[in-house]
């Protein structure tokens, strides 16, 4: 039988890494903007900030971190659809990228 109490404190250390993790997972993810945009949306950076984007928007939710993860989701979709057609309108990617970026920072300066 499983102990809920020691459940709880696993969940916990599994949270507790998440937050310590926020620092990288946002250099990672301005240095992928960097990229994609110094290389012209080329799909193989463009793919790789897709998908650090779309891991932010599921554990976000994962970890308690609604926020966070909404952020992460309305940028996740116009990826995903310049992804399938380098002909979309990027215009509201650079605003929705610092929303998650400030998104982020909340989670680690709450969490800190």
């Amino acid at each position: 039988m499983v102990d809920h109490d020691e459940l709880e404190a696993k969940l916990a250390v599994i949270k507790r890494d998440y937050i310590a993790e926020i620092p990288a997972r946002a250099t990672s993810l301005r240095s992928a903007w960097i990229l994609t945009q110094s290389e012209d949306w080329a799909q193989p950076s463009l793919r790789e900030l897709h998908r650090l984007v779309h891991g932010l928007a599921g554990s976000g939710a994962t970890f308690g971190f609604a926020d966070l993860s909404a952020h992460a989701h309305a940028l996740e979709l116009p990826l995903k659809a310049l992804l399938e057609d380098p002909s979309v309108e990027r215009s509201v990617l650079p605003e929705l990228f610092e929303a998650l970026m400030a998104a982020l920072a909340a989670v680690a300066r709450q969490n800190a």
